[in-house]
């Protein structure tokens, strides 16, 4: 199963190019799609719940914004991974955490959403590295700051 997500801002454009592929890949593919304003037609969908976990643990795939807590969500998960910018919002950070988290090989990135279909269909082939959490030491910093 391939599930997006949009988290809980639209992305009407990720939304729309999954609903006009979907039936070009032979998985199931459920959309979580927000407020968003497109509705698809090819893809079992639903706007919000207050947890996804279960569909973030039933699906193979994971296609997803570049947001920091879903990305970071997924990789402790060991999902795989496509991330595409969501270059609708205002603001524009999406791709800075997209470009690092893809040039260490956890992600695969989908920059233009006319490359996703190749994408889904070569990611089985990709070999991403597993995500460890870095040892937090924020604690030490703090009170060695504090002794300064």
């Amino acid at each position: 199963m391939i599930f997006v997500t949009v988290g809980t801002t639209a992305f009407d454009s990720l939304i729309q190019t999954v609903d006009e592929i979907a039936n070009q890949v032979e998985e199931e593919i459920i959309c979580q799609i927000a407020d968003g304003k497109y509705v698809p037609n090819n893809c079992k969908y639903f706007t919000f719940k207050s947890s996804i976990e279960t569909e973030f643990k039933n699906a193979d795939l994971v296609i997803c914004h570049g947001g920091a807590g879903t990305l970071f969500n997924l990789l402790g998960l060991k999902k795989r991974v496509i991330s595409v910018p969501n270059l609708e919002r205002k603001d524009k950070h999406q791709t800075d955490l997209i470009d690092t988290l893809s040039e260490e090989n956890y992600i695969i990135p989908c920059y233009e959403l006319s490359e996703l279909k190749m994408k889904i269909l070569d990611s089985r082939k990709v070999s991403l590295k597993l995500y460890e959490n870095p040892e937090c030491r924020i604690a030490e910093e703090i009170i060695k700051f504090i002794g300064e």
